[in-house]
């Protein structure tokens, strides 16, 4: 029993093992092209380290491909995106979570039923309704786009279940209003939910492709994601000066994965007990 124990345990390490290789090789790869020097990176072959350490790549990424733009594109989006999402989907779930709110078991169905509903059959109409109102080829168009979300909605409902009723009810008795609560006692006591919907929106804001090459087709509003899709894909080489080499592309690659990481660090200890209380109270 000891040893058959054993061998799961073995088992199970050397499958983590495997899958963090699998993982982690790719990104080991991507920055190795990225700090390689042109001329290096042309001759090909898989590598884990750069042959001549350089930062060539970066430099040509904003002097000659103009990378700068669509990252400022994208960080606005993403900021002011993911903050009126947090503020929209945590309001939301505040009024559901309300005692004795007439057509709460209704809206809670409701909003499950959106969460249904694949996101690729909502393009075409989004996509109408951008267009009577002109918010296509704008930054203002994708920063409201998914403002808010079914899950998020329900992930906080669950958080402020669990915040002691009593405290929000001698705040009213002192006169406090909604807002107030809202704000001095639910907001302070929920941060890992808060850490979690804006770590799971930020990623999907940042690496959203789809609707970006939807809504978006003037190359001065393009996404980080449409440039880096732009500069892998290019493969126009009539002349030295018009080809992008690889460590170029995999400089795009590295920058558009850099702000993720930080952020994710960043709030790494609040998402992590942000999803497992979720998971619990769920």
């Amino acid at each position: 029993m000891m040893k058959r124990s054993s061998y799961l345990q073995a088992g199970i390490v050397a499958m983590l093992i495997l899958l963090l290789l699998v993982l982690v090789i790719p990104i080991l790869s991507a920055f190795a092209v990225a700090f390689d020097s042109s001329k290096d990176s042309l001759k090909g072959g898989f590598m884990l380290f750069p042959r001549e350490f350089s930062l060539e790549g970066f430099v040509k990424l904003f002097k000659q491909v103009g990378f700068l733009r669509p990252f400022i594109n994208s960080t606005i989006i993403l900021v002011f995106g993911t903050f009126f999402h947090v503020v929209t989907c945590s309001l939301a779930a505040y009024v559901l979570a309300q005692k004795n709110l007439p057509g709460a078991k209704i809206i809670t169905i409701f909003i499950i039923a959106t969460m249904s509903v694949p996101q690729q059959i909502l393009m075409m109409p989004q996509y109408i309704l951008y267009k009577q109102f002109s918010l296509t080829n704008t930054l203002s168009g994708m920063i409201i786009y998914n403002m808010a979300a079914g899950f998020s909605i329900l992930l906080m409902k669950s958080y402020y279940m669990g915040v002691p009723k009593e405290m929000a009810e001698a705040a009213k008795m002192d006169g406090a209003s909604n807002l107030l609560i809202f704000k001095k006692i639910y907001l302070p006591m929920v941060k890992s939910g808060l850490a979690t919907i804006i770590i799971i929106d930020a990623v999907a804001r940042w690496n959203n492709y789809s609707a970006a090459v939807l809504f978006i087709t003037e190359p001065k509003k393009y996404t980080i994601q449409q440039a880096i899709k732009a500069i892998v894909a290019f493969d126009d080489a009539t002349s030295s000066s018009n080809l992008i080499t690889p460590n170029v592309q995999m400089a795009g690659v590295v920058i558009g994965m850099l702000p993720l990481v930080i952020l994710y660090f960043a709030l790494q200890k609040h998402f992590a007990k942000g999803l497992l209380a979720g998971a619990v109270k769920g």
